[in-house]
C-alpha cells in the first residue's frame, strides 16, 4: 500500500511539473527537489500560502512553498523530498511551515522549514559531499537547525522547549542573536527554550540503550527479551536486554503492540539505524511521558524508506 501511495504522488508531481507548481524546472525529475506527501495515518490537513483555509488531506499531494501542514492527535505524515528515499515525517500534534524547497540533489538544493511544534524526524537518505549551497534548514522557537548529513529527531513542546537528537551525521545549532553554531554529532542532543543562550550538546546513551534524555518516553523490559530488526516474532534478532532495562521508545506499531526502542546492535548485527523492535506485552510503559507515541505503519520506514524512484512497481 506504501509503494502505491507513492506512485501515485509521482502521478501528482507529473501534472504539476505540467502545470508549472514544481519549482525546479533547471534539474531532470530525478534530481529535483519534490515535496511529495503521503498519509500515514489519517489526520493531515494543508494549507496553502497566502488562503486560511485548511484541507484535510485524503491520500497523496504536493507541498509548494508557503504551505503549512497540522497534524491532530493522531495524523502522520511523510514527505518524501528526493528520489533516494530523503524522508521527514512529521508526527501528531504538530505544525510545520514549508518556507522554501527549490534545486536538486546535484545543484544546490534548499529546502527551508519551520517547525512551531510538535515531532518531526527527517534526514539526508545517501546524499553525500554536501557544500555550503546545500541547506537542509529547521527554525524552531528556540534555535535554528542546519542539517549537515545523516538523521535527526526534533521535538518542540507547546511551550516551545525544543529538542534536538541527533542519531547520525551531524548538525548545527544557533540562534540569530548568538554567535558561533553548536554542532552537534551523532549520538549527543540539546534541549533549549526560547530566549535562554544556548547550552553544550549532551551524550545521548553511553552504553548503547540507556538514554540520558529526561523526558524520552521509556518502557521497562518486564523480562529477559529479545531486539529484533522488524516488528514480528519471526525477524531477525539483534540483540537483548535483561529485566528491569530501560529502552527509549522512539514509535510503535497501531495499538501500541510492537515498540521501536534505541538499540545499538554489536557490529556485526548492525541494522540500518540503531533502533529494533520489541514486543509490547513484554514491557512495562511509561505512560506518563509516552502520549503521544509516533506511529509507524507496518509497511513503511520511519526514515530511509523506498524512495520515490524505486516505486514504479505496483505491488
Amino acid at each position: 500500500m506504501f509503494r502505491r501511495l507513492i506512485g501515485l504522488s509521482l502521478a501528482l508531481i507529473t501534472l504539476a511539473g505540467t502545470a508549472g507548481t514544481v519549482r525546479a524546472r533547471e534539474v531532470t525529475r530525478q534530481d529535483m527537489v519534490l515535496g511529495a506527501i503521503n498519509v500515514i495515518l489519517p489526520g493531515v490537513s494543508k494549507r496553502e500560502a497566502d488562503t486560511d483555509r485548511m484541507s484535510r488531506l485524503r491520500g497523496p499531494a504536493l507541498l509548494q512553498d508557503g504551505d503549512l501542514l497540522v497534524t491532530d492527535a493522531n495524523g502522520v505524515a511523510l514527505i518524501t523530498w528526493f528520489y533516494d528515499g530523503t524522508e521527514t515525517v512529521l508526527g501528531s500534534r504538530s505544525r510545520l511551515t514549508v518556507h522554501e524547497m527549490s534545486g536538486g540533489v546535484s545543484s544546490d538544493f534548499v529546502i527551508d522549514l519551520e517547525l512551531h511544534s510538535g515531532h518531526l524526524v527527517s534526514g539526508l537518505g545517501s546524499i553525500t559531499g554536501l557544500n555550503e549551497e546545500n541547506v537542509w534548514h529547521l527554525a524552531t522557537p528556540a534555535y535554528d537547525v542546519r542539517l549537515l548529513g545523516g538523521q535527526i529527531e526534533v521535538r518542540v513542546s507547546g511551550s516551545g522547549q525544543t529538542t534536538l537528537i541527533v542519531l547520525e551525521g551531524a548538525a548545527e545549532v544557533w540562534q540569530d542573536d548568538a554567535g558561533q553554531a553548536v554542532r552537534i554529532e551523532a549520538n549527543e542532543y540539546l534541549i533549549g527554550a526560547a530566549g535562554e543562550a544556548l547550552g553544550e550538546p549532551e551524550i545521548l546513551s553511553a552504553d548503547g540503550v540507556t538514554v540520558g534524555w529526561a523526558d524520552a518516553c521509556i518502557a521497562t523490559a518486564a523480562t529477559n527479551l529479545n531486539i529484533r530488526l522488524a516488528p514480528s516474532e519471526t525477524s531477525r534478532r539483534l540483540g537483548g536486554v535483561t529485566a528491569g532495562q530501560e529502552l527509549w521508545v522512539r514509535a510503535s506499531t497501531e495499538g501500541n503492540l510492537w515498540l521501536l526502542v534505541y538499540f545499538r546492535a554489536a557490529e556485526s548485527e548492525r541494522a540500518a539505524h540503531d533502533f529494533g523492535w520489541v514486543y509490547r506485552p513484554t514491557t512495562q510503559l511509561d505512560t506518563t511521558r509516552c502520549d503521544p507515541i509516533l506511529r509507524a505503519a507496518l509497511d513503511a520506514q520511519l526514515y530511509g524508506g523506498p524512495g520515490i524512484a524505486r516505486t514504479s512497481d505496483s505491488d
